[in-house]
Parts: structure tokens; C-alpha cells; sequence
């Protein structure tokens, strides 16, 4: 089944039947996200960024959101760092965009901090940040 997914201000990702637009499911969310980006090419998740600074990553197939842990081994910078089940923190502002490079196998993540962050898009492991993007 093909889904559209849509993000609200009530702190909720909605997915849509893309044939017949009928909602199938909502999930909540811990803040209000402000960017959603699908990725298929044998990925086939969802991620959003917002508010929260975090990434959020959805299996399409389950509509659920998945577990990751995540650590920032291998990184300098001085990131607001915290170790969260199903989310990863390392911006200190609202993620304001997402942009999957599949075949690379990863994501980038850019927000107000000024901060661009590289991550493994199969398991969410930081790769690298660039600041003053």
C-alpha cells in the first residue's frame, strides 16, 4: 500500500492512503515537526525533523516509528547530546530540513544552529557535522 504522510501543528505525523486519502494512522509525536522526508530505494522509512531537535525515523510498512540508539563516538563537537531510544539529539535548535542521499546511504539534517549533520541512514549512527552552513 502506498501512503501520503502528512505533519501537523498537534504534534502528530498522519498517514493517508494514497489512493483513496482515507487516513490509516496517526502517530504522535513529542513535538511539532516541521519537515518530512520519505526515502525508498530499498530503505523505505520516513524521517522527520523539528522542534525537538531530533530526527525521527518511520518504517512505512508498520507505520511505526523505530527503535535506533545512537552514539556520538568520533565527534568533537560540542553538541546538546542526549541518548534517547527512539530519537537522536544532536542539533541545539529545530531541524528545519532533511535531505536522504540514499545512495550514499545517508541523511543530512540542517537546522538554526547553524549546524549540517551527516548520518548512516541504515542505523542512524552520526558520520560528521559542518557548522556555519
Amino acid at each position: 500500500m502506498k501512503y501520503v504522510a502528512t505533519c501537523q501543528v498537534n504534534n502528530c505525523i498522519n498517514f493517508w492512503d494514497a489512493n483513496n486519502y482515507m487516513h490509516r494512522e496517526r502517530i504522535n509525536t513529542s513535538d511539532i515537526q516541521l519537515c518530512i522526508k520519505w526515502c525508498g530505494n530499498g530503505v523505505n522509512r520516513l524521517f522527520t525533523g523539528g522542534l525537538d531537535k531530533k530526527i525521527h525515523c518511520f518504517d512505512v510498512e508498520k507505520l511505526k516509528e523505530q527503535d535506533h540508539t545512537q552514539s556520538a563516538m568520533g565527534t568533537n563537537m560540542s553538541f546538546d547530546f542526549q541518548e534517547d531510544k527512539n530519537e537522536i539529539r544532536f542539533h541545539t535548535e529545530c531541524i528545519n530540513e532533511l535531505l536522504p542521499i540514499p545512495e550514499m546511504n545517508l541523511i543530512a539534517s540542517a537546522s538554526f544552529d547553524t549546524n549540517m549533520i551527516l548520518w548512516n541512514m541504515r542505523d542512524m549512527q552520526f558520520k560528521s557535522a559542518h557548522t556555519d552552513h
